[in-house]
């Protein structure tokens, strides 16, 4: 096998691996162990079973701890969203549909802007340590006008130790 098909080769499988990934997590078909291997907390996103059908949001999110310890990011991506809109979005604590309040100042999630393929990617930097034990999650809300009615939502697993 000469270099290009082998160079080829290596390629096709980083991008098939990387898409089998991809579409595992946005069907919620990652194990607990897998998303927290990482060393961070993970989660996969979708809405909530009373919009289920109405809404196909996905996407997933990610918090770890900075380098000085003092500090979490947290960052958060999102597909199939309606294009245009304007999303609010936060951490906090408890699970999803049980909120036991917001991880760290509200005024860390900036709200997004959809694009106009229906993605997004925003960070956060909280000023707190990332937490070890817990229970957390990450709610997407849908724009002002429509208070506060979550339209995505995915529980956080804490990274394997």
């Amino acid at each position: 096998m000469n270099d290009r098909a082998l160079v080829g080769c290596a390629l096709s499988l980083v991008v098939l691996s990387a898409c089998s990934t991809y579409n595992r997590v946005r069907s919620g078909e990652v194990t607990a162990a897998e998303v927290g291997e990482s060393g961070r907390w993970s989660a996969a996103l979708s809405p909530p079973p009373t919009l289920s059908g109405s809404l196909s949001i996905t996407g997933w999110a990610a918090m770890v701890g900075d380098s000085s310890g003092l500090s979490t990011l947290v960052t958060l991506s999102l597909a199939d969203a309606p294009p245009g809109s304007v999303e609010r979005w936060s951490v906090n604590r408890g699970q999803c549909g049980a909120d036991d309040g917001v991880f760290g100042a509200a005024g860390a999630y900036q709200a997004i802007r959809i694009d106009a393929a229906g993605r997004a990617r925003a960070t956060a930097r909280v000023t707190l340590r990332m937490p070890t034990t817990g229970r957390y999650f990450v709610s997407v809300r849908g724009p002002v006008a429509n208070g506060e009615t979550t339209v995505a939502c995915g529980n956080l697993t804490a990274p394997v130790k």
